[in-house]
């Protein structure tokens, strides 16, 4: 009986699925993290290409070098003025402002005035440049030469003035609403915020060191739509005053994310992002050539080409400046990773997590589940490792190749995971079915089957046949003649004793043989071939079994005849054998309370008709015509045709040896001579058969005295009776005498 251990361990692989699909829909952190890390090793292996004659945007660092040779940060403002006038006496594109120009120049003239103590001779001197602007307009000048995008800082402290707006952006009702909100910003001062083409707001500062997967290109502030420096610098190079927020361009099915915001519109560039309005940064390795030392630009040191046609960033660099880590594993800063973000827009080289994306992880991992726990099943070894091994790598190469071609970011990591546990859950429910079943095996089979044979049968976890299973078997019967009678005679005990000693060592031959053992009793063994396990030699099996088992009745009757004493000494046993081959009926044929693998159909009943008949002969093992069809080989003598009341004649054989005897000159003689006999009989040629049956006898040496002494008073009677007209050869089946 099968123990609930059993048959929790049946259903186990369903509960870990269903976990684990709930685990996936709801998506807790170290799931995400798991699948944001598989995203990371796709840019890895595939990160994004730098155009081939150099980086599209480039950094202007005022970086440490530069601090060192010139002047310490804050610079004054016409020295910054100057880079930007290089920059576009050199060709840039675009310039991105990423300064801290919210106060005035610190380093101007009055506000060094300031500090000077009050004394009266120092008034007019103070009232003179407490005006002087020119630091700053030389800056904003300098600014409005290149079409240039200055930057503020949005933040959640209310009360601060909004910055002006270069560009409207549409976004239908609701969009915004997913947008990250803040309430007030610090920009720059009104002067060079008009100077520039473009204003826009700067990612929020994230934790140092955290890997950044995507920037915003748009903010919510003071309940207005602001676009990020990255959208501005975009929209400058695209030449359009239009940015308009859009739905994804996919829906999700079931799980998916159902985002209203999925699509950034800039003219006719459309770029995705998520539901809060952030692109997915496909980055390439960080590289000197994207960074440029802002006193290289002074001093005219930077090449022209380096330049030309560029979209250029102009930062501060310190020490204290937060770094960000990159998909591939870079430390850069905010304008780098900004820098990489606007040449990925300008190649077009797009990542998107479309909504679908879970709705197909979830399914993938629902039907390769399912198909695994039905087939790890019924398959094993190499086979099972295969199908395993391929359901776990389809899905992250599908994942592989959806982002290569497609910039989708499917995941195939977490599906992997799960296939290989259920995988795993299946197997040991397998392997619990599989050892019930070797269970189920050893306690049906065990009567039926030779110990070797039922171990390769376990071991190779076949299945007993199907309840109604037709295949070519051989049967044989074992029996011993007179049984009853010798039990009558000699009691049930001392038969039961002697037959033990005969049907042991014959059990034994049938197995070693690799019979099937049916129904022991009465006198009786009954076994069959080429089921459960098949054979091909089945019949020839069979055949030298029984040569096996009638030597093995010599000896035994041997010993019966030199033990006890003469009045008080055991039977000897008259052995018969009947072997026939044929279509049979295998399978259970028990009852409900108890299983009885056997095999059924004419070819058992003959081998039993067979035996029995073999005593008319003197015959020890009588061979049906299936079974002497099969084994040509052996040497076989006809004996008769038994006619059945509405069958065909049925020939059956004398089985007297091996192959040796068979290819014996003096047996093919004998053989020649005996089917002569038997075709002068059936054609009433008496003279000639009962001439042909005298050399017959002579040449048999005795042996088969029992069937001529049959045939020879079959002949005397035909002679004096002649047979029908329409008699055939044949015998009443059961009627020899």
């Amino acid at each position: 009986m099968r123990t609930t251990g059993y048959w929790l361990l049946q259903i186990l692989p369903f509960m870990v699925l269903i976990a684990l699909t709930a685990v996936m829909v709801i998506e807790p952190p170290q799931l995400r993290n798991l699948r944001l890390g598989a995203f990371d090793l796709y840019q890895d292996l595939r990160p994004r290409k730098e155009p081939s004659d150099g980086p599209a945007v480039v950094v202007v660092e005022i970086d440490q070098d530069s601090q060192q040779r010139i002047a310490p940060w804050p610079w004054p403002r016409t020295r910054i003025a100057q880079i930007f006038d290089r920059l576009h006496d050199m060709g840039a594109r675009a310039t991105g402002v990423l300064l801290d120009l919210s106060e005035p120049d610190p380093n101007a003239p009055q506000r060094l005035l300031l500090r000077l103590p009050p004394l009266p001779e120092l008034n007019a001197i103070k009232a003179r440049y407490s005006g002087w602007t020119s630091q700053d307009k030389s800056l904003a000048r300098a600014i409005a030469r290149t079409p240039s995008v200055t930057s503020f800082h949005a933040t959640t402290r209310r009360g601060t003035k909004l910055p002006g707006r270069k560009t409207s952006v549409d976004a239908p009702a609701g969009i915004a609403d997913e947008l990250v909100r803040l309430e007030g910003a610090s920009g720059p001062i009104q002067l060079i915020e008009a100077a520039a083409a473009g204003n826009g707001a700067r990612p929020p500062t994230l934790p140092a060191g955290q890997v950044t997967r995507k920037l915003p290109t748009a903010f919510l502030i003071g309940g207005r739509i602001y676009p990020s420096v990255l959208a501005e610098l975009v929209r400058l190079t695209r030449k359009t005053k239009r940015i308009s927020l859009s739905g994804p361009a996919h829906s999700p099915i079931l799980f998916g994310e159902h985002a209203p915001l999925g699509t950034l519109q800039i003219g006719d560039l459309k770029i995705p992002t998520d539901r809060r309005g952030w692109m997915m940064l496909h980055v390439s390795p960080d590289r000197p050539s994207r960074r440029i030392s802002a006193w290289r630009v002074l001093a005219n040191e930077v090449d022209k080409n380096r330049i030309k046609g560029r979209i250029v960033i102009v930062t501060v660099r310190t020490p204290s400046t937060p770094r960000w880590r990159t998909p591939l594993g870079d430390i850069v800063t905010e304008p780098v990773l900004m820098a990489q973000a606007l040449e990925q827009i300008l190649q077009g080289r797009f990542l998107s997590r479309p909504a679908f994306a879970k709705d197909l992880e979830l399914a993938y991992v629902v039907l390769i589940s399912l198909l695994m726990i039905y087939l790890l099943g019924r398959v094993r070894g190499y086979a099972a490792l295969f199908m395993v091994t391929a359901a776990v790598l389809l899905m992250p190469a599908a994942g592989w190749a959806a982002f290569a071609r497609y910039g989708w970011q499917i995941d195939g990591t977490a599906p992997a995971l799960i296939i290989i546990i259920i995988s795993l859950a299946s197997y040991a429910a397998a392997s619990a079915r599989r050892q019930s079943n070797r269970e189920s095996l050893m306690l049906r089979f065990q009567r039926n089957l030779p110990p070797k044979l039922l171990s390769q049968i376990v071991q190779s976890e076949s299945r007993a046949p199907p309840a109604e299973d037709m295949r070519p078997v051989t049967s044989l019967q074992v029996m011993i003649r007179e049984f009853d009678e010798l039990v009558e005679r000699h009691g049930a005990r001392e038969m039961t004793l002697l037959t033990r000693r005969l049907f042991s060592p014959a059990t034994a031959i049938l197995y070693s043989h690799g019979g099937t053992l049916d129904k022991l009793t009465h006198g009786r063994v009954q076994a069959f071939w080429n089921a459960p396990a098949p054979d091909e030699e089945h019949a020839l099996r069979a055949c030298r079994a029984a040569l096996e088992i009638m030597s093995t009745a010599a000896r035994l009757n041997e010993r019966l005849r030199t033990e006890g004493q003469e009045g008080n000494r055991p039977p000897e046993l008259d052995i018969a054998v009947g072997i026939e081959a044929g279509e049979c009926f295998v399978g259970d044929a028990g009852v409900a309370q108890r299983f009885e693998y056997s095999a059924l159909g004419r070819p058992v009943t003959h081998a039993a008709l067979l035996a029995r008949q073999s005593r008319f002969f003197g015959a020890s093992v009588v061979l049906g015509p299936g079974a002497r069809r099969d084994v040509p080989m052996l040497a076989a003598l006809e004996l008769d045709l038994l006619r059945q009341s509405g069958r065909a004649p049925l020939p059956i054989f004398a089985l007297l040896g091996d192959e040796t005897i068979a290819d014996d000159g003096a047996f093919k003689q004998l053989k020649t001579i005996h089917e002569a006999m038997l075709a002068h009989y059936r054609a009433r040629r008496w003279a000639e058969a009962q001439e042909a049956l005298a050399q017959a006898r002579e040449m048999g040496g005795g042996r088969l005295d029992a069937l001529y002494d049959l045939y020879s008073g079959r002949i005397r009677a035909f002679r004096n009776a002649p047979p029908p007209d329409d008699w055939d050869g044949s015998t009443p089946g059961g009627d020899q005498a």
